[in-house]
């Protein structure tokens, strides 16, 4: 991981100090959200490696259009956290808004 925006992405999935872990669970130090999703609903490990080098990339892709200064980077900027939320619902919006119900 040389990229500083693919640092920064994965050091936002890693972010989970807020939410909260199963009792019979044992959390290890590298895990991020998506380690916890797996665990919580039994994806396929493969799985949730495919969808977490997706998501870094989306995140970090997002993240370098965004950034205006060089020392921006070492920090996931929240707009690209909102970006990206808001390519992957876009059809599921404009589906709502189809059917005339609430997003």
């Amino acid at each position: 991981m040389r990229y500083l925006e693919i640092q920064a992405a994965v050091v936002a999935l890693r972010n989970t100090r807020d939410l909260p872990w199963y009792r019979e669970y044992k959390k290890k130090h590298e895990e991020d959200i998506l380690d916890r999703l797996q665990s919580m609903f039994g994806f396929q490990k493969d799985n949730v490696a495919n969808q977490r080098e997706q998501l870094i990339l989306l995140l970090a892709n997002v993240h370098s259009w965004q950034i205006l200064k060089p020392d921006q980077r070492p920090k996931l900027d929240e707009c690209a956290l909102n970006e990206v939320m808001k390519m992957l619902f876009k059809n599921y919006n404009k589906w709502c808004k189809y059917l005339d119900r609430k997003m």
